[in-house]
């Protein structure tokens, strides 16, 4: 849609800044904006305290990655992979592993990516039985009820946002220290 409008404005000067120049459709933004001005890459960013360092764990399993890559050629959606790949014993094992980090960093915020509104209400419930105070964050939420939970959420009512197709980009919560990804990424 975005398309649509810059035709419409064509002759005016058009401005881009993006922290995700890499694009899933593989266009080069370059096309659209042009060169740009001023680039700054993340290590940079970091050294200059723009942005947060960032320390990745990476906890597997027994996924088989040759079958997934087998079904992702035969064009499967993330959904579709998300379901083949998560079960409900996983998410124990998940929550397991997340608590004891939880605890570990004295009971931070983090974010939580669930692969759908089930699995994210399912996630909500057990985080909450293992003491990790959780609470859904949906697309469908209205306006005030995504705002109120924001405020909550900053406010420390609670530790840990399980969020199905939200905060995935543009999002700014400098006091996060723990992201989750329950759901499959790539």
């Amino acid at each position: 849609t975005y398309n649509q409008v810059l035709q419409r404005i064509s002759g005016d000067k058009v401005v881009g800044a993006t922290a995700t120049p890499w694009r899933g459709d593989e266009r080069d933004l370059t096309e659209i904006f042009g060169k740009p001005c001023f680039s700054m890459g993340m290590i940079e960013g970091m050294e200059r305290g723009h942005l947060s360092d960032v320390k990745y764990e990476m906890f597997t399993d027994d996924v088989d990655w040759k079958t997934v890559q087998k079904l992702s050629r035969e064009n499967l959606t993330i959904g579709q992979l998300n379901s083949k790949l998560f079960l409900p014993a996983r998410d124990e094992k998940i929550v397991e592993e997340v608590n004891e980090k939880w605890l570990s960093l004295s009971k931070p915020k983090m974010i939580t990516f669930a692969r759908t509104k089930k699995h994210a209400q399912n996630l909500t419930l057990l985080m909450n039985s293992y003491k990790i105070p959780s609470k859904v964050f949906l697309s469908d939420l209205d306006m005030k009820e995504r705002a109120k939970t924001v405020l909550e959420f900053q406010r420390g009512d609670f530790s840990n946002i399980i969020a199905v197709d939200m905060l995935n980009e543009g999002i700014d919560i400098p006091d996060v220290s723990l992201i989750v990804f329950a759901r499959v990424t790539h």
